[in-house]
């Protein structure tokens, strides 16, 4: 039991953010879906509203529970606010291209897409999230 404990430990930091990312990512999926399928908006219009609901949810979980960024002025939530957005709007632009060409020009299945994107996309903003916009106070300059 304690070696399990100190795994967790060790690697909480990831764990959490694969937690969070995996609510995020069913966030994302679940509004593409309905917007998608239920609602029969475009495919991009759909992956937009995922997106913009799934940065909000990943924002506020990430800053909360992954990174732990609390106490902080308004000044500094906004910065961190505007970073995330940005770099989430980076990652963003590889979903919706993976999306265009799989779905609009290649015509294959959307949810099977969506979700290989989702994969990509998990991996780009960690980097982003843990190196960049949350990054430790000790490693800011």
């Amino acid at each position: 039991m304690e070696t399990i404990l100190n795994l967790f430990k060790k690697y909480k930091e990831l764990i959490t953010y694969g937690f969070w990312g995996v609510v995020a990512t069913v966030v994302n999926i679940g509004t593409y879906h309905v917007c998608y399928d239920v609602m029969a908006i475009n495919n991009t219009a759909s992956n937009l509203i995922a997106w913009v609901l799934a940065m909000l949810v990943a924002f506020v979980t990430n800053k909360l529970f992954v990174f732990n960024r609390r106490h902080q002025t308004m000044k500094q939530n906004l910065q961190e606010f505007v970073s995330f957005a940005g770099f989430r709007l980076v990652s963003e632009v590889f979903d919706l291209g993976i999306m265009i060409w799989a779905v609009d020009l290649m015509h294959m299945n959307a949810m099977f897409w969506k979700i290989v994107a989702n994969v990509i996309v998990i991996a780009l903003n960690y980097i982003f999230s843990k190196f960049i916009i949350f990054k430790k106070p000790s490693q800011e300059e």
